[in-house]
């Protein structure tokens, strides 16, 4: 067995009442103390779990990588290609505007929107959203 001794009910009257020393015999009371009202030992405060700094900051660059990477790679691509037009390309502006390059300048291009009455109108550069591909017949 496990060194527990087992006490029937008739036994357990006849155990002495509060703690014991470890040879087995009642503990006399000491220092002018009821042996019945033994104050049980301190307990340590539970305290709550604290978040660990390393998560935080974990989370942190995880946010920094799954936004602002794809913004600044897209950022890279478009002044790529705003630096890339030329005369001739077809684009499209934010505002939804189709139409031709015509001229280039240092911060606006010139597009042609309407071939029939060669209208023509002036965007800054930034204005333009992409090079329109044309579709092959």
């Amino acid at each position: 067995m496990s060194g527990y001794s087992h006490l029937t009910l008739a036994q357990a009257d006849e155990a002495p009442i509060g703690p014991s020393t470890p040879g087995g015999g009642a503990r006399p009371a000491t220092g002018g103390t009821d042996a019945t009202s033994v104050e049980p030992a301190a307990v340590p405060e539970a305290r709550p779990d604290v978040f660990p700094f390393w998560l935080i900051a974990g989370f942190i660059v995880l946010m920094w990588v799954m936004i602002f990477l794809p913004q600044r790679r897209e950022r890279k691509k478009h002044a790529a290609m705003l630096s890339q037009l030329k005369k001739g390309d077809r684009v499209q502006t934010i505002g939804g505007v189709l139409g031709t390059v015509v001229e280039v300048r240092d911060r606006e291009i010139i597009l042609k929107v309407d071939e029939a009455n060669n209208t023509r109108m002036r965007f800054t550069r930034a204005a333009v959203q992409g090079i329109v591909e044309e579709a092959k017949e």
